[in-house]
């Protein structure tokens, strides 16, 4: 009976004879990574894959004339970055960051602190790398010598990503930004609050208005000498992403029409760069 069965079914009785032993693959290294990856793994890449920061906005700058001196920006925007370790099939998410970023001339280093804002995860990744000249700027710059510390996270982004904000600034959104941070000094700042995170204040109320009317809308942010990256929600499906200076309170205007009748709540959130919320309630007739 047992040969009929072999004669019948010749795939199912060589797997269950040559299955290999569960224990024997699953040997796990220092981080906790299996050194024989399970068999849901065997595609997995050798490295870890590429993140694709999706968009990064210069929002502030300090770069002196002086062409010797350390050039400072940060940045704002969304990356996808891999949640899963390195021999483990790749699983991409998106996240806001905010990206600080230095470029030392004399030492032809650049650098970088990349922190992610997520409820569920925290993430502090620093990289570096060798370039000839200031690689955030748009010109085409070949950086070699790349690195990247996160402590458990190098296992999760590969090194050759090094710097994120590569190229990701034009000359004149860098002289604008170090405008607005000059004046700032002008006002009080220190090279401090450049590090220091501005805070959303409030969203001033809105009158009761008719469906179909344009209506101003101000947010208020204080504190530190930067600007707040922020994202208004109007409540009927729109959003809109906003950059307000930090001075405090410096009350930034965007316009917006409600088409629709109804009793909307109106919600601003802080992005990576910045602190706090605020909400208001509209009734449009």
């Amino acid at each position: 009976m047992f040969r009929k069965l072999l004669t019948l079914f010749p795939v199912v009785a060589f797997t269950v004879f040559t299955a290999p032993d569960s224990d024997a693959c699953c040997a796990l290294d220092v981080y906790g990574t299996a050194v024989n990856p399970d068999p849901d793994d065997w595609n997995a890449p050798k490295e870890a894959p590429h993140a694709k920061c999706k968009s990064l906005m210069l929002y502030l700058a300090d770069a002196p004339a002086d062409p010797a001196k350390v050039r400072r920006y940060r940045f704002t925007g969304t990356c996808q970055l891999n949640v899963a370790r390195q021999g483990k099939l790749p699983k991409m998410m998106d996240f806001d960051v905010e990206i600080d970023a230095e470029y030392h001339p004399r030492l032809k280093r650049a650098s970088e602190r990349l922190a992610v804002k997520h409820p569920d995860i925290t993430l502090d990744l620093s990289t570096w790398a060798t370039c000839p000249s200031d690689p955030f700027v748009g010109t085409a710059v070949v950086c070699t010598d790349k690195g990247m510390g996160a402590t458990k996270w190098d296992k999760f982004i590969n090194k050759d990503d090094a710097p994120f904000a590569h190229q990701r600034a034009t000359q004149l959104q860098v002289d604008a930004a170090a405008s607005r941070f000059a004046k700032a000094k002008q006002a009080g700042a220190t090279d401090a609050d450049f590090f220091k995170a501005p805070a959303i204040f409030r969203l001033q109320p809105l009158p009761k208005h008719k469906a179909g009317e344009e209506q101003l809308v101000t947010l208020e942010s204080k504190g530190a000498a930067g600007m707040c990256p922020s994202e208004v929600d109007y409540g009927d499906g729109t959003k809109e992403r906003l950059v307000i200076w930090g001075m405090s309170p410096f009350a930034h205007q965007t316009k917006h029409t409600w088409s629709k009748p109804g009793f909307y709540k109106v919600t601003a959130r802080s992005l990576a760069g910045c602190t706090g919320e605020a909400l208001v309630y509209v009734l449009v007739k």
